[in-house]
């Protein structure tokens, strides 16, 4: 799925952490641990192609967010 695909190649940005593409080395358990999480978002979104009308994405704003 080209969406997921883009998630994990997307750019990286100062003080962004992108789950589809980046490790944490802290929390994660290994290098593939952003792999897994592709794979874990495909599989979510496949099952969902031919019965869901609409997908809603947001996130919610960082720690070091200021307003």
């Amino acid at each position: 799925m080209r969406f997921v695909e883009a998630l994990g190649s997307m750019a990286a940005l100062p003080d962004v952490f992108n789950p589809w593409r980046d490790v944490d080395a802290a929390h994660d358990a290994d290098e593939a641990a952003a792999g897994h999480r592709r794979e874990h978002l495909l599989r979510y979104l496949s099952e969902r192609v031919e019965r869901a009308r609409l997908v809603l994405v947001g996130e919610a704003p960082g720690l070091r967010t200021s307003l």
